[in-house]
């Protein structure tokens, strides 16, 4: 009995010891990559688009999984999409504020919200989107300010 609890021991600290040198790779706890639609609506000054929930919701609204925007300007939070849209199994996006006649990619993570802290990331899934008009920006510098800077909500 003595030795086989040793060796138990010596098999086990030589897989966490193999387990520190190996290389990460991706989490097993990873969410899978959101689905997009669209753009499914634009206008001058706004793109919105659709997307189904991660795998990992079983198509509803979780408390722990929520969602983050970006259109070039850096990743904004955009909540678990509760209330109204828990009915909704492909909840919309609308990025706003955008500059007339400019195409932006237009991106969507999840992640997993564990003790307040944002943890296992999906991998950005991404499409493109053009807003309606000419472009209005006087050069190309001009449009640094005039990034999206996106509002939750419906897809209205």
């Amino acid at each position: 009995m003595g030795r086989t609890l040793l060796g138990i021991i010596a098999a086990l600290a030589l897989a966490v010891s193999w387990l520190a040198m190996t290389p990460h790779t991706a989490s097993a706890a990873e969410l899978t990559a959101v689905t997009l639609y669209g753009p499914t609506n634009r206008t001058t000054s706004t793109i919105s688009l659709r997307f189904d929930r991660v795998v990992e919701s079983a198509g509803t609204c979780q408390t722990d999984i929520g969602y983050e925007f970006n259109s070039g300007s850096g990743w904004l939070e955009g909540g678990m999409f509760g209330g109204n849209a828990c009915d909704n199994p492909d909840p919309g996006y609308k990025f706003k504020n955008l500059a007339s006649g400019t195409t932006y990619r237009l991106s969507v993570r999840a992640y997993r919200l564990v003790d307040g802290a944002k943890v296992d990331f999906s991998q950005p899934s991404t499409l493109t989107g053009t807003t309606l008009g000419e472009d209005s920006r006087a050069d190309a510098h001009a449009g640094a300010d005039a990034h999206a800077r996106a509002d939750g909500g419906s897809d209205g």
